[in-house]
Formats: C-alpha cells, structure tokens, sequence
C-alpha cells in the first residue's frame, strides 16, 4: 500500500485549512498578549504598604496601618490597595497580577499578602502568598472579609475595612506562630 502523498487537489484542500488554523493560532496569541500587556498597565506601589489609588483613605488611617505592617514585616509583607476600578478584569486576576509584578512577599518564603478593594465593581480580595496559606488559607481569608471588614465597608468605612482587615491578619499570624 502506498501512503504518498499525490500531488493534487485534495493535498491543496488540506494545506489551506492548515493555513487558516494557524493563522487563528497567532491571532488568538496575539489578542491574549494584548490582553496580559493590558492588565501591566498596573500602577506602581505608593510609599510604604498602603498604596491608595482610589483615594478614600485618610493620611491618619494610612500611617497607622503602615505602623501596623512594619511591626510584622520580618513575618509578612503586607499590601493594602484602593483602586478605583479593576480595568476590565476579575477581582482574583487584577489582585494576583499586581501581586506578581509588585514582588509582594520574600522570594523564596512567599510569605505576601494583598488586601484590595475596587471601589467602582465593590470588590474585596484577600490574596495569599503560597507560604502563607497554611496560617491564611482561603477560607480564613473569607471569613476576614465577611466577619471583619465588610461591616464597615457597607457603611462606604474604607479606613474601618481595610484596618479591621490588617489587623485580623496579623492577629491571625501571630496566634499560629509564624
């Protein structure tokens, strides 16, 4: 049986539809690269762990929960974001994202931590470095949200929220010994 390929008709058939899969491969490659270079356009972090984008915090609140943080940084690193939108994206991509390209926790122990709100979608989120979630895993995370910060974020408190949220989370690391 010869299973050659006779040059033909058929063989031209099948090479265009070649083409066309490929060229498909490459825009959907390129509209996805768009897409991640989009979601760089992600600020740089403000001075000192509290980056307040959206500006609804006041300088009181900022200074206290930066003096918060330090106190725990050879433990965690700890980021405290407002934004005023999430660009387009979820909530978990936007909060992972800026994680990643902030550096957000020590290379090597993973120990970050991000607390974001949008202000615009009304969105709260918790990330948690790998070498935290065994003391904060998702769950904890939750239930930091609903128990400690959504109270005062119903009430438009974005100081309450976010210093109620810092403060359950470093409670949370000191009772387990991290």
């Amino acid at each position: 049986m010869n299973l050659k390929a006779k040059p033909g008709k058929g063989n031209l058939i099948i090479g265009w539809n070649y083409v066309w899969i490929v060229a498909l491969l490459v825009l959907l490659s390129l509209i996805l690269m768009y897409r991640c270079g989009h979601a760089q356009n992600i600020r740089n972090p403000l001075y000192g762990y509290v980056s307040d984008f959206a500006q609804v915090l006041d300088q009181k609140s900022i200074k206290e929960m930066n003096a918060k943080i330090g106190v725990v940084k050879d433990l965690v690193e700890i980021a405290v974001v407002t934004v005023s939108d999430l660009q387009g994206y979820d909530v978990e991509t936007f909060t992972h994202t800026l994680a990643t390209k902030w550096g957000v926790g020590k290379k090597g122990k993973d120990n970050g931590i991000v607390i974001l709100i949008a202000i615009k979608e009304r969105k709260v989120r918790i990330e948690v470095g790998y070498g935290m979630e065994p003391i904060i895993p998702d769950s904890i995370a939750k239930r930091i949200i609903e128990l400690d910060m959504k109270p005062y974020l119903k009430k438009n408190d974005f100081n309450g929220g976010l210093s109620a949220g810092v403060d359950a989370i470093i409670k949370r690391i000191r009772e387990k010994g991290k």
